[in-house]
């Protein structure tokens, strides 16, 4: 497998873990949240910079 699949996979994994512990917000202390918020927020950006030829695919109606 190309290096950047298995790198985007894990990423969606973990994107995947940081939100579902996100949604348990009464389990954890404020800045817990705040720094899971802060890094899902940074995964996303780095996930879409990941896909943009599906973005520009998708804006194209090429998909």
């Amino acid at each position: 497998m190309k290096k950047k699949y298995l790198f985007q996979l894990a990423q969606d994994l973990i994107l995947t873990a940081i939100l579902l512990s996100l949604f348990g917000y009464h389990l954890y202390e404020e800045i817990t949240q705040e720094w899971l918020g802060l890094v899902f927020f940074a995964l996303i950006i780095s996930h879409l910079s990941l896909n943009t030829w599906w973005l520009k695919k998708l804006i194209f109606r090429q998909l």
